[in-house]
């Protein structure tokens, strides 16, 4: 009985135990989000951030040289073999004058939460100069922007954290690799914590002056892709 009793005890307190270490990662985790931003947002005018259900993270919006901009971390746990990693959105939200999306992925290794690039049906040659290990597909390869119109975004690419470039007729978009999980959190509890992660500001602001350019681009009077 005495044993029994001790036995019961014992996995009582390693069950609390577990739990608050859960819970005090998750308080962190929280805590964490809520400065994501901290280092971005004097980039943009009017900035706000919308907080979003957990386990979701917090949304930036606002504006950059008087373009709707919105900034969402979005966390990825599809790939194979691999941790986590937290992307961050970069979107310019604008209707474009393209009628066909031109969706470029560095290094697509399966379906990811991020992009719905596996979905386009067109495998399409990349613009001359474009990084060889990335790859280029649309939904309508006749009418997708020149690829003068998107040179702008080219240079970005020398970051290997570059990890999608989209136009499409509702925007434009950059998507970057911020973080990669922790490896024994994740391991022991399956939870994707990514640490104190500090946003680039210099980065960030290089990614939005090469979109606004690419949006103003479409802006003007031009072909589209033969």
């Amino acid at each position: 009985m005495v044993k029994t009793a001790l036995g019961i005890l014992l996995f009582a307190l390693v069950a609390w135990h577990l739990i608050r270490m859960f819970q005090r990662s998750r308080e962190t985790t929280a805590e964490r989000q809520g400065l994501l931003f901290s280092t971005v947002k004097e980039l943009l005018e009017n900035p706000v951030v919308r907080e979003l259900q957990a386990p979701d993270h917090p949304v930036l919006e606002g504006q950059f040289r008087g373009l709707p901009v919105q900034l969402r971390p979005v966390v990825d746990t599809l790939a194979v073999r691999k941790l986590p990693s937290l992307w961050l959105q970069v979107t310019i939200p604008i209707a474009t004058s393209v009628g066909g999306t031109f969706d470029f992925m560095m290094r697509p290794a399966g379906p990811t939460s991020f992009s719905n690039f596996d979905h386009l049906p067109h495998i399409v040659t990349s613009p001359v100069g474009w990084p060889d290990d990335g790859l280029l597909r649309s939904d309508d390869p006749h009418n997708m922007p020149t690829p003068s119109a998107v040179a702008p975004a080219l240079p970005l690419f020398a970051n290997p954290r570059m990890k999608e470039f989209l136009v499409s007729p509702k925007g434009v978009r950059m998507v970057i690799q911020i973080a990669e999980a922790n490896r024994a959190q994740y391991g022991v509890f399956r939870q994707a914590d990514f640490g104190d992660i500090v946003i680039n500001p210099d980065l960030i602001e290089a990614v939005l002056t090469r979109m606004v350019a690419v949006v103003y681009n479409l802006r003007q009077p031009m072909e589209v892709a033969a």
